[in-house]
């Protein structure tokens, strides 16, 4: 009996070694977040951000979005009306 025992035991793990070598488990990769945000242009350094990240003023009826602050007084300070 006790044979018997030990050939199934052999078997079941003959078994699942056979079955994982030739039929490997399934891996799923894990997707990414679908964080597809709009990227907009910095006019002043050229660089892209996220709308979202952006440092956004209004100028004359027509949205800027800048990097930061100092890409903002670079702009200002550059496209400066003359004063009559």
């Amino acid at each position: 009996m006790s044979r018997l025992i030990l050939y199934l035991i052999l078997l079941i793990v003959v078994y699942w070694a056979v079955k994982r070598a030739f039929f490997p488990p399934k891996r799923t990769i894990p997707q990414a977040p679908d964080t597809s945000e709009e990227m907009v242009q910095d006019p002043v350094c050229k660089s892209y951000i996220s709308k979202n990240h952006s440092y956004t003023v209004s100028l004359q009826g027509k949205k800027l979005f800048f990097c930061g602050e100092e890409c903002y007084k670079k702009y200002v300070a550059s496209h400066a009306l003359p004063k009559d």
